[in-house]
């Protein structure tokens, strides 16, 4: 195997990571339909630096072996030198990024919820840093951290039902609910999602407003 074909990969799974990140606002399906191709070709380039190790000539290499040299925490010069050779906004790649690129591929659920508990850490520190703001008058510091897209909001959203459910499912509604069901969910998530996004100023008047929604909804419930 050349050191060409791995660069080449690895560069392609750089470039399906930047796509990733540019098509976020789309939605998280989108972010994490990229991230599984950027792990894939991820995963290749790994799979062929090491048919390409002095170390393991003349060993059989299956996806089973592959994945056993993935979760070893032994020293790789032969990986990190193919690594080093991409540039990850302007800087050479390291192992830290191969490892979070190839667990979208071969474990995609733990990519996951590693992506959640960062974006939930993120907006923590998020309002954090409001709450600072305004203990001093108001003034917002210097360096503020980026408002967190309606993407991100999604990925916590979603992980906070996951957490509550605690493995549940849904409960199940009429067969014949149809996307009438769906259309309702929709109109949940937008309101949760909306309602993260107030500032401390309009609490009390958006307080107001869901609380007789909430009344109003209440009335068909059987």
């Amino acid at each position: 195997m050349s050191a060409h074909e791995i660069n080449l990969a690895l560069r392609t799974a750089a470039g399906h990571e930047r796509a990733a990140h540019a098509a976020d606002a789309a939605g998280t399906k989108t972010y994490e339909m990229k991230m599984a191709s950027a792990g894939a070709s991820a995963y290749g380039a790994f799979m062929l630096a090491i048919k390409a190790a002095p170390e393991y000539q003349g060993r059989k290499i299956d996806d089973a072996a592959i994945r056993r040299i993935y979760s070893s925490t032994k020293p790789r010069p032969w990986w990190d030198s193919h690594l080093k050779a991409v540039k990850v906004e302007g800087k050479p790649a390291d192992r830290e990024w191969g490892k979070r690129l190839i667990q979208w591929h071969i474990d995609p659920e733990a990519a996951k919820a590693r992506r959640a508990h960062s974006t939930a850490r993120r907006l923590a520190n998020h309002a954090k840093t409001q709450k600072k703001a305004e203990t001093r008058g108001g003034r917002p510091p210097q360096v503020r951290a980026a408002a967190p897209s309606t993407a991100e909001m999604r990925v916590v959203a979603q992980a906070s039902q996951e957490t509550a459910l605690a493995g549940r499912e849904l409960p199940q509604v009429e067969e014949d609910a149809g996307p009438r069901w769906q259309e309702l969910l929709d109109e949940l998530q937008r309101i949760t999602l909306a309602a993260r996004r107030i500032t401390r100023e309009h609490f009390g008047p958006v307080l107001d407003i869901l609380r007789t929604t909430a009344a109003e909804v209440e009335r068909y419930v059987p």
